[in-house]
């Protein structure tokens, strides 16, 4: 028996929609349709994912997203109270092919934390087809948080820094109109620059994560940063 009552039900659509808006309010929410999406069976057409405006953490977002089967093409977090993306990692690595649109803003996301997505999402590995290749992600909303534009920029890696479009170029999160676009596949990220100040409740708790997000950064910038040669020069 499904935990949803009928009128409930009707928010996952057969066209891929899935829509959560308002709907995760509580724990008790964020538990049933958990179960609900486990017994769910998806459309074979892309899911477009809605959770926004329900004030979900990392890990109640990384649990409904986690439930979810199928391919998942965008994700819509926005106006959420996520601060780690820690949590929501191991969703962005499964559907790293597929997902191409991640809704941040709103949230409360630092510049430590949004550095270690962008590596996430632009570090290269394996396709399934065993072919290197990057994430599929190429629409990232993440104005609203609490990021520092400059020091994020100063601080990614050049091959994934040159992937990042501010400027608005007329794309949309289905077509790239970016110079070069057939050569450099870009990271879309216009309106980046709309930023809010850092509250003081959480000033205290910044360097803690950013202490942890610069740890996991460590681990991933070793993807992109050129091999020494071991032997010994003479």
């Amino acid at each position: 028996m499904s935990p949803l009552t009928s009128s409930e039900l009707e928010r996952l659509r057969p066209s891929g929609l899935v829509y959560l808006v308002g709907a995760l309010r509580t724990r008790q929410d964020v538990y049933r349709w958990c179960q609900a999406l486990r017994q769910w069976q998806p459309p074979r057409a892309p899911l477009r994912v809605h959770m926004e405006h329900n004030s979900l953490d990392e890990h109640a977002a990384a649990e409904i997203l986690e439930a979810v089967g199928g391919t998942v093409q965008a994700v819509y977090l926005h106006h959420n109270e996520i601060r780690d993306m820690e949590p929501l990692g191991t969703f962005i690595e499964k559907h790293s092919e597929t997902l191409q649109e991640l809704h941040l803003s709103h949230n409360r996301l630092y510049t430590a934390e949004t550095k270690a997505l962008l590596l996430q999402i632009g570090c290269t590995r394996l396709s399934s087809d065993a072919t290197e290749t990057t994430s599929s992600c190429s629409w990232l909303r993440l104005e609203f948080n609490y990021i520092d534009v400059a020091e994020l920029m100063r601080n990614l890696p050049p091959p994934i820094r040159q992937r990042i479009q501010l400027d608005d170029c007329g794309c949309t999160p289905g077509r790239c109109y970016c110079k070069r676009r057939r050569y450099l596949k870009r990271i879309h990220c216009k309106l980046l620059a709309m930023q809010r100040a850092i509250p003081p409740e959480d000033r205290p708790q910044r360097h803690q994560l950013q202490s942890e997000a610069a740890a996991r950064q460590g681990r991933l910038q070793l993807d992109h940063e050129p091999r020494e040669d071991s032997g010994t020069a003479i």
